[in-house]
């Protein structure tokens, strides 16, 4: 094996064709005489030539320390870079006419390391491309929403060895990767003053021995890191006997090694200063490329800076609200006011008609129902509305039950026609269609129970009830209850429907009993049902379940996690389905 310094001057030799050994004392650091006995042992050990190239030999003597790939972690959600990171991550941000992501990539194969791997896991898909156009591996993390990026290095467990390990956000600018790699390191700059980075301490051979969270006036860590073989094995040693503890869940890479801190040898490699810029907000994006914004293109800063004629510069405090499961929605404040902002969901453009959803907005505001909009793009799917200080709606209190009733109800008071219909079962259909065969075979699995609904829905037409416009959504998490008024918001499945389309929506949307259900419809109806009435709305829950149904198996192939709502869809279209259907054919 080679020591350190026989190393650097072999592999400077082996990337230089033309120099002098003061040239290597220079660049290396180490003083001329002891460069001109280095050079006479290599080349006495057959490594170097007398016209001072690497051999064959030498190369072979290198092998050990060849990067044998580069892993670059790129699964997180960059919530401190909302709004924007809620449309696409961090590492595909454009700053200074770059995408951060490919600057890497490039920076990587530069220096001849070409075996490439990305591990994604937030908004997976949009990463997707770099496959093709940099011959790049993709990892997925499915973990990355449960556990902090110690779950990337175990996606990547049976590749990792003499590995760079890089930050899909890092802007570079000294390039500092090669092709051959000494010792396990991680990269630092020095910090003039307090940084809330990761601090390294060293002994004088660089080795660190103390790295802990926060100081000043020392190295921190900023940059990539390297493992060799031996440090990736031990590391992944020691992680596979915790990656089940709870504590590791929330744990980040650097927790991990200090937790076993003495038993990885791990050494500082130092960079000049502004060697690396990492962005932990937009301010910081916008300090280093004050063009950002307007080379990000369109996104969700320029809509809402242009619908409240504001700069993002008035725009803060954002949230994101957990509830949307097709969209993703969030509250900001602008000028002192509140407001709510809905970026339509990947695969939501095959399944919503954004501008039949403008209509029935327009009309849900003449009615009193929805008055928040302030602006909204069918084209793009995004809408702007006003933010109303409201209580979550709870299905077990009686009150809210009560209020979400009542405001079904006076949509249904003065009935009005969109003009359009919503087929809940077409739809259903259509959907079931694009769901990949290889996620699940939806139109065939669903088979029987289509049979059923089918049948169902041929009787409940019968029953002449008409086609009225209906939110056909209306469960607790469109339903807010304001202290003076309540709001019905999200009309992206609104359409001229069964009026029975909407208590069925608020029924099926909590795992209610049978009992639950009769009471809701008595309370709706103001009357005890006759036994036609009850096998229509029983008909209509089927229906409705049979909808959301489909629609939990699509968002699901698309990446959405739905939960325990696809199993309540599926009970309500089974069970009221035979129900309805026994009914019908008793009379």
């Amino acid at each position: 094996m080679l020591n350190k310094d026989e190393f650097d001057v072999l592999n400077y030799v082996r990337v230089n064709k033309y120099f002098t050994q003061r040239n290597i004392s220079t660049e290396l650091n180490i003083s001329l005489g002891k460069i001109n006995k280095l050079v006479a042992t290599l080349t006495e050990k057959g490594y170097i030539t007398g016209n001072k190239e690497i051999t064959s030999k030498g190369l072979q003597a290198l092998k050990p320390y060849k990067v044998s790939n580069a892993i670059i972690l790129a699964a997180g959600f960059a919530s401190r870079c909302a709004p924007l990171s809620y449309e696409k991550p961090k590492g595909l941000f454009k700053v200074r006419d770059e995408i951060l992501i490919e600057r890497q990539i490039m920076q990587l194969k530069e220096r001849g390391i070409n075996d490439i791997y990305v591990v994604v896991g937030y908004m997976k898909e949009l990463f997707f491309y770099l496959e093709e156009k940099y011959n790049v591996h993709i990892i997925i993390n499915n973990e990355y929403a449960i556990k902090n990026n110690i779950s990337s290095i175990y996606a990547v467990k049976d590749i990792l060895g003499n590995s760079y390990i890089c930050y899909s956000d890092n802007y570079i600018i000294n390039n500092g990767y090669n092709e051959y790699v000494y010792r396990p390191y991680y990269a630092a700059m020095y910090s003039e003053g307090y940084t809330d980075e990761y601090i390294m301490e060293t002994d004088k051979n660089g080795l660190i021995r103390q790295y802990y969270r926060g100081g000043e006036n020392n190295w921190y860590q900023m940059g990539e890191m390297y493992f060799t073989s031996d440090i990736s094995r031990k590391f992944l040693d020691l992680l596979e006997k915790e990656y089940n503890y709870p504590s590791i869940f929330d744990m980040k890479i650097d927790d991990f090694y200090i937790r076993h801190l003495s038993e990885l040898d791990i050494y500082i490699k130092k960079y000049p200063a502004d060697s690396f810029r990492e962005f932990d907000t937009i301010a910081e994006i916008e300090q280093f490329d004050n063009r950002f914004i307007q080379n990000m293109g369109e996104n969700i800063l320029t809509n809402i800076c242009s619908a409240l004629n504001c700069t993002d510069k008035d725009v803060d405090n954002f949230r994101k609200i957990k509830q949307g499961m097709t969209n993703t929605v969030f509250s900001f404040e602008c000028k002192g006011r509140k407001y709510i902002y809905r970026h339509p969901g990947i695969g939501t453009e095959k399944i919503i008609d954004r501008t039949r959803e403008a209509m029935a907005q327009a009309q849900a505001e003449q009615l009193g129902i929805d008055c928040t909009l302030v602006k909204n793009d069918p084209v793009k799917g995004w809408k702007l509305s006003r933010y109303i200080d409201h209580v979550e709606f709870d299905y077990n209190n009686p009150e809210d039950e009560k209020k979400g009733i009542e405001l079904i109800k006076k949509l249904h008071s003065k009935p009005v026609k969109l003009g359009f219909t919503m087929d809940m079962i077409e739809r259903a259909n259509r959907m079931q269609e694009l769901v990949s065969q290889d996620y699940y075979d939806a139109y065939s699995q669903f088979a029987k129970i289509r049979k059923i609904v089918v049948a169902i829905h041929a009787y409940a037409e019968l029953d002449g009830y008409g086609l009225y416009m209906c939110h056909n959504d209306a469960y607790a998490g469109n339903i807010l209850l304001g202290k003076n008024e309540t709001t019905l918001i999200d009309w992206e499945y609104a359409g001229d429907n069964d009026p029975a389309a909407d208590i069925a929506s608020f029924i099926i949307n909590a795992d209610h009993s049978k009992e639950d259900t009769d009471r809701i419809l008595r309370l709706y109806l103001e009357h005890e049902p006759t036994f036609e009435e009850w096998r229509h709305y029983y008909a209509y829950i089927a229906i409705v379940g049979y909808f959301y149904f489909s629609w939990a198996i699509y968002m699901e192939s698309t990446g959405h996690l739905i939960g325990d709502f696809t199993y309540w869809c599926y009970n309500y279209a089974n069970k009221y389905g035979k129900l309805a259907l026994s009914m019908y054919r008793e009379d």
